[in-house]
């Protein structure tokens, strides 16, 4: 050092202290911990994301099933009642067959029962008939003599020969018996005691 003019000696400068750089390097350390961070939050949010899109679709497809059953439960339904109507009309076309028959049977029992009406006493004599059906089938019964001609002809009725549409027809002599009063007795028209008469279609 060179002394000043007046001969003394200057007081040294301090030194300046070396100032750290605002910029100052980063840890790696540090910059790591901060990547990681960044990376995991990065992470739950993708997560998050995923999820919430499983969750939508889920929630899609369970929409979809819940409409998907609901088109179902109409169907069925409309299927069920269908199947309602449909019984109902069967059961009514059932019923009414069922009680045609019952009146048909109940008519023809009536008609087999009437020519009973006509019968003469069950203590007088009794005409011996051989019945002639058109089908060959052959029938012997026995009349009181006193019975009308009426309880023949309905006999034949309750067989199922419509007298409408047959004749009722002896041998010896050849004759109608339609052709008589029904309110005469077989021993008045000659069917005493014993005869045969033939149920034949009207020619």
């Amino acid at each position: 050092e060179h002394p000043s003019p007046n001969g003394s000696t200057p007081n040294p400068q301090p030194e300046r202290p070396y100032l750290l750089q605002n910029n100052e390097e980063k840890n790696p350390y540090e910059e790591s911990e901060e990547m990681q961070l960044k990376a995991a939050i990065a992470a739950s949010l993708a997560d998050s994301s995923q999820h919430n899109h499983k969750s939508n679709e889920a929630t899609r497809e369970s929409n979809i099933e819940f409409e998907s059953d609901e088109f179902e439960t109409f169907d069925s339904d409309t299927e069920d009642s269908t199947f309602s109507k449909n019984h109902f009309k069967e059961n009514s076309k059932s019923d009414t067959k069922l009680e045609n028959k019952n009146k048909t049977t109940d008519e023809n029992k009536k008609t087999s029962d009437c020519w009973k009406n006509y019968l003469g006493s069950s203590t007088d004599k009794t005409s011996e008939l051989i019945i002639r059906f058109p089908d060959g089938k052959r029938e012997q019964m026995s009349f009181p003599a006193d019975s009308q001609l009426k309880a023949l002809l309905l006999y034949v009725s309750s067989n199922g020969y419509d007298m409408n549409e047959y004749d009722l027809i002896t041998n010896f002599p050849k004759r109608n018996l339609k052709e008589l009063s029904s309110s005469e007795t077989l021993s008045a028209v000659g069917l005493f005691p014993r005869e045969t008469v033939f149920v034949q279609h009207k020619s």
